[in-house]
């Protein structure tokens, strides 16, 4: 089946190409609800939600752009909306306070797995995880981070700065990606 015969299935209602776009897109989009999440459970709340509003709102997908691209938008308005929820980006935890081991090799990044970065950015406070993952991961710009996530600007940039500092905390050392950005 193709990704335009499972789009005109699932537009239907057909629980085979439903089906299809599950089993195609489900990994991908439950590493992103990871990313938005403080643990495994609430990534799985995030991606059932996800799914759903996913499903419902298949109907206004218009495929002129990408599919996936699509879904993560909703993945990230309601992580976004959740977030929003529990009010966390006021609270922010000193670096001191985390206890990851202290690296110092000059490429850690390059040689950390993908499961070993994601466990160093889930160590940040959760606004700042936030703005993290819309800056860098999602390519948002601090306007827009702000205006989805209801802050100012200024506060987006705060929180970026904050991840940044802990990171490299975290890390060990100034990492030269980090300061690129």
């Amino acid at each position: 089946m193709s990704i335009e015969e499972i789009i005109r299935g699932c537009k239907k209602n057909d629980s085979i190409a439903q089906e299809a776009l599950f089993k195609l897109y489900s990994k991908k989009l439950m590493t992103v609800c990871l990313r938005y999440s403080s643990c495994r459970e609430d990534a799985e709340d995030l991606f059932q939600e996800s799914m759903i509003k996913i499903f419902q709102s298949l109907h206004s997908f218009e495929e002129k752009g990408s599919l996936e691209g699509w879904m993560r938008r909703i993945i990230t308005n309601n992580a976004i909306k959740e977030f929003r929820k529990r009010k966390y980006l006021s609270s922010l935890s000193e670096p001191e306070s985390f206890n990851l081991p202290v690296f110092s090799d000059d490429n850690i990044i390059e040689k950390m797995s993908g499961e070993e970065l994601m466990t160093v950015i889930h160590r940040l406070p959760e606004g700042s995880r936030m703005v993290f993952n819309l800056f860098v991961i999602e390519g948002y710009s601090h306007k827009e981070i702000s205006e989805m996530m209801q802050i100012s600007e200024g506060t987006s940039k705060s929180q970026f700065f904050n991840a940044k500092k802990i990171l490299k905390t975290l890390l060990g050392k100034k990492v030269d990606q980090l300061q690129q950005i």
